[in-house]
């Protein structure tokens, strides 16, 4: 019985997509254990992170929609439809400055992946070959 495979998807779309899955659930994870955490912080206690409570219920809500921007992101890569490339296109470009500016903020390094992993996708998405996938 023969099983109808779809779309041709090159390995770095799949990467792509999986990569940002990935992403999109790490990010919802930490959002929502972020948002729990800041229940249970004592108003006033400014001893567990700098950011306070509010700060770190920003935080947390702000990871969860990033991580939700990360599953469209990878919806639409790995849909081949232009619209869904260009969306990654943007998301991406917009991914290489947050990191940028968290760590010029916040004084972390810890999203230098984002950095060196996000200009090697917008090269690929941009290259002919690739556009050509996308109808």
């Amino acid at each position: 019985m023969d099983r109808d495979e779809g779309p041709y998807r090159p390995f770095i779309v799949k990467a792509i997509a999986s990569m940002e899955t990935l992403g999109g659930l790490g990010e919802l994870g930490w959002g929502i254990g972020l948002v729990l955490l800041s229940g249970l912080i004592p108003k006033g206690n400014l001893s567990i992170s700098h950011l306070g409570t509010g700060g770190i219920l920003i935080y947390g809500y702000s990871s969860i929609l990033l991580g939700i921007l990360s599953f469209l992101v990878a919806l639409g890569v790995w849909s081949l439809r232009k619209v869904g490339r260009n969306v990654a296109l943007v998301a991406m470009a917009i991914g290489l400055f947050i990191p940028i500016f968290v760590a010029g903020v916040l004084g972390q390094l810890t999203f230098i992946f984002n950095l060196i992993v996000y200009p090697l996708m917008i090269y690929y998405l941009m290259r002919e070959e690739t556009k050509k996938i996308y109808k």
